[in-house]
C-alpha cells in the first residue's frame, strides 16, 4: 500500500463483513497492520523456519 509520504509499505489487512438478518452485507470492518519492519527483519535473518 502506498503511504502518505509516497513510499510503499508492506501491510497485513484483515476484513470482515457485517451482514443483516437476510445475509446482505451492510458494512465492512477492517484492520491494517504495518508489517514493513517485520518483513525486512525476516529477509535479513539468516535463520529460517526450516532451520528450527
Amino acid at each position: 500500500m502506498r503511504h502518505a509520504d509516497g513510499e510503499y509499505r508492506w501491510l497485513l489487512i484483515h476484513r470482515k463483513p457485517l451482514r443483516n438478518a437476510d445475509g446482505i452485507i451492510v458494512n465492512w470492518y477492517g484492520v491494517a497492520e504495518d508489517t514493513e519492519d517485520r518483513k525486512f527483519a525476516e529477509e535479513k535473518s539468516p535463520a529460517t523456519e526450516q532451520d528450527l
